[in-house]
């Protein structure tokens, strides 16, 4: 299923990403910009970058090969989703309750879209971009329903508004026309407006590991190797829960109900580090910012060795 070299290729993309955070760490150290800079800069992301990111991708011709596949990566992300959230709420139940929320939910998402789908785009090819995208489905399901309510503790919280009508969902359905049409074809074939979307598609990784490394920079570095619960969660979100994923997509190639490049996309996905949103929502809904700020930069530096190793499960 995969070689040697196409796993130093991954090692070397995630690599490209970690190096990423330098500027951003550098930009805080030196006092160039505060917190609400911070925030301009993951609105940008967020509302100009991730849809450009997802849609890109959908602008090729329809295929029912690619169809089959993103129907299945549809599914598996809902199912991986339910297998994390179980794995989460199962875990940290000696921590203290505002931590344990932020663990929780540190454990259930990762860093799919923004970090996720260039990196398969990088590591897979154009096509696979597409299903890194479809992959989101689950995310957005599961975020703005048991995501709320793991750190509100209050179902009024959960929106099934947000869970259909939010960035990437919407991203996704304005994409699968563009699939599913022939409009696509007047997209790239028009070249100004082909390359603005390539470009502005091409800013989100660096904005977000810049975004990454800026909160990196406010780390208490003294602390961060005194908490055996923030390494254990890290353990759960890049070693644990992709190892689950990957044994029951395993189990269910063996049947053929999983095709290879599913298996793959799901894979890497599961496998990438804690989703910004772990910040986000603990800042929402306030949390344990402190802990959530250490889970995003530490967790994305590991996921350097994490990442490939865990890809050696493609070749078994």
């Amino acid at each position: 299923m995969i070689g040697s070299s196409e796993i130093l290729q991954l090692f070397y993309q995630v690599l490209l990403l970690v190096v990423m955070l330098v500027p951003g760490f550098i930009f805080r150290k030196l006092k160039f910009g505060e917190e609400k800079f911070a925030k301009g800069l993951a609105n940008l992301t967020l509302y100009v970058g991730q849809p450009f990111l997802i849609i890109k991708p959908f602008l090729t011709d329809f295929r029912m090969d690619i169809v089959e596949n993103m129907i299945q990566i549809a599914v598996f992300s809902i199912v991986a989703h339910a297998l994390f959230f179980v794995v989460a709420i199962l875990s940290f139940k000696k921590v203290p309750v505002e931590k344990q929320k932020v663990f929780r939910f540190a454990v259930i998402f990762s860093n799919a879209g923004y970090m996720g789908i260039p990196l398969i785009e990088a590591f897979m090819g154009s096509e696979a971009a597409i299903y890194a995208a479809i992959y989101q489905i689950g995310f957005n399901l599961f975020i703005w329903s048991l995501g709320c309510y793991i750190y509100s503790e209050d179902k009024k919280y959960m929106s099934v508004k947000k869970m259909f009508i939010n960035p990437a969902t919407v991203s996704i359905a304005i994409g699968l026309v563009f699939f599913l049409t022939p409009l696509n074809r007047y997209v790239t074939g028009f070249e100004p407006l082909n390359e603005c979307i390539k470009a502005l598609s091409g800013m989100v990784s660096p904005l977000v590991m810049i975004l990454v490394g800026f909160h990196m920079a406010a780390v208490d570095w003294k602390t961060i190797f005194k908490d055996f619960e923030l390494y254990k969660c890290i353990f759960l979100r890049l070693i644990l829960c992709p190892i689950l994923i990957w044994a029951a997509l395993r189990g269910l190639m063996i049947v053929g109900l999983c095709s290879e490049v599913a298996m793959k996309v799901v894979l890497i996905s599961s496998a990438t580090p804690c989703a910004t949103s772990v910040g986000v929502f603990a800042e929402k809904f306030n949390c344990d910012t402190i802990t959530s700020g250490k889970l995003v930069p530490i967790s994305t530096i590991l996921a350097l060795g994490t990442m490939p190793l865990v890809a050696l499960l493609l070749m078994i």
